[in-house]
């Protein structure tokens, strides 16, 4: 029960919420590679690209885009001082 109390919804991009411990709310999803900010990093040809071969199953995605998008995650980790990072896409 005290950890309920302790806790608060935390939406993530879909708008699902997760149940965090409040002492978490200030760090928790701070360093991820949301959709917004990937779009940032990429041409908007290869985000789109990108977005279609991920909410399409039979749709490979391109070996030039998926360099990009390896990079920029990559580049992003790197300047936020992660040495170690790893893509994690979930299906609904």
């Amino acid at each position: 029960m005290q950890s309920i109390i302790n806790s608060a919804p935390v939406p993530d991009e879909m708008g699902d919420k997760y149940m965090v411990p409040k002492e978490f709310l200030n760090t928790f999803g701070s360093d991820v590679l949301t959709n917004s900010v990937l779009r940032t990093l990429i041409p908007e040809s290869s985000f789109k690209a990108l977005q279609r071969a991920i909410n399409s199953p039979t749709q490979d995605i391109d070996h030039n885009i998926a360099d990009q998008v390896a990079n920029a995650m990559k580049e992003w980790a790197l300047s936020k001082g992660k040495l170690k990072y790893a893509l994690i896409i979930l299906e609904r």
